[in-house]
């Protein structure tokens, strides 16, 4: 596996990535009743590279009921500034196509395990993105739940104190 932009990760930040982990699991979720939508073959090298984030940046999304419009908005901006910033800019007909993706992914709560083995292999600067672009998340529903907020700004005041 290996890490986007080659910059080595900290020692601390598998821990962290552990605690947002605890928090997730640790959320109500309705595990999806459709079958997981089958990613586009033209987006397969793009979401290989961050699909890890968009599980996470998904699964916060759904923390506190269905994933609303705003919050798809935010993920998906999010998805195309980080493929430009890891060497793959989408094309508009990519652009479609993962808009498309994202309208229609729920990902169970299985699909954790393996985004969370993954990110423990990013760099603190690529779970500061991750981090900030969650609570843009939780911020556009205008839904705040004070143990989400707090939660991760902890991560967050913890993750830039390394």
């Amino acid at each position: 596996m290996s890490r986007h932009l080659n910059t080595p990760h900290h020692p601390a930040l598998p821990t962290l990535v552990e605690r947002l982990g605890t928090f997730l699991r640790g959320q109500p979720y309705l595990e999806p009743t459709a079958p997981i939508a089958a990613s586009p073959e033209d987006l397969a090298h793009v979401l290989d590279a961050l699909g890890h984030h968009v599980t996470i940046l998904t699964l916060v999304a759904r923390a506190d009921d269905n994933i609303l419009e705003q919050e798809r908005k935010v993920i998906f901006r999010y998805s195309v500034q980080r493929a430009a910033k890891i060497g793959h800019p989408l094309t508009e007909g990519e652009k479609q196509a993962l808009h498309q993706y994202l309208e229609d992914f729920y990902p169970p709560l299985a699909m954790l395990e393996d985004a969370l083995e993954r990110l423990k292999f990013d760099s603190k600067a690529d779970l500061e993105s991750l981090l900030e672009a969650a609570h843009e998340v939780i911020a556009a529903d205008h839904i705040f739940r004070v143990d989400e907020v707090s939660f991760l700004l902890s991560l967050r005041h913890d993750l830039a104190a390394l």
